[in-house]
């Protein structure tokens, strides 16, 4: 398993980042990450391609408003794609803007990475 590795934005907010095995416990890899093996979790998958701007608009206040918030107050993980595009990058200006600290998790494959 590789080490995780930190990654600085340009606004000064941090992340973590590790390249997992899906054929390993990945309960090891929670830990080197701070993560408890049981949390609650909300899975965000979708795109936002081809929605219109004003139905963009009222997503982006139920992130900001109501998804943000809600996972701040219960301690909520919450997964998505791990993409600056979309609902993803929309779910990180949200937890950006209220400030929050609950993870937010950005899964993406080996095939997405371009890793080998």
């Amino acid at each position: 398993m590789q080490q995780p590795t930190d990654i600085t934005f340009p606004n000064g907010n941090r992340a973590c980042s590790i390249l997992i095995d899906p054929s390993e416990d990945l309960s090891e890899t929670l830990q080197q990450i701070g993560l408890q093996a049981s949390f609650p979790v909300l899975v965000l998958v979708g795109g936002a391609g081809s929605m219109a701007e004003e139905n963009l608009i009222h997503l982006q206040k139920l992130f900001k408003d109501g998804l943000a918030p809600l996972a701040e107050e219960l301690g909520v993980s919450i997964i998505d794609g791990g993409t600056d595009a979309g609902i993803m990058q929309m779910m990180g200006q949200a937890r950006a803007a209220i400030p929050a600290q609950f993870p937010l998790i950005g899964c993406r494959s080996r095939w997405q990475s371009g890793a080998d």
